[in-house]
């Protein structure tokens, strides 16, 4: 496990991909999805109701920790930018097993 601290005087808020972050627990919630869709046959607009997963975010306030998190939070494209950017505006720790539980 493996806990996020924002350097910066900012919130930040990290969006979690379900490919990436989801393994043998999913962090995603059931939502609905409206988008506008053309009937071809009437030509008629209107609202069609999709269901999917909605992805977790994880808000950290600035200089704090967030709480403890997967390992493969690390591979998210918004931490990896935040490792390499000068100065870092995220730093990654190890959680330990017994204190992630």
């Amino acid at each position: 496990m493996k806990k996020l601290t924002n350097r910066t005087r900012q919130a930040m808020t990290i969006n979690l991909a379900h490919d990436v972050v989801c393994g043998e627990k999913c962090l995603c919630t059931p939502g609905v999805h409206r988008a506008m869709e053309l009937n071809p046959e009437t030509g008629d607009t209107g609202i069609r109701e999709i269901d999917r997963l909605i992805c977790a975010s994880v808000h950290i306030m600035p200089k704090e920790s967030s709480d403890a998190l997967p390992d493969s939070v690390v591979n998210l494209p918004e931490v990896r930018a935040g490792l390499v950017a000068r100065p870092p505006r995220v730093a990654v720790t190890d959680v330990p097993d017994q204190v992630a539980q």
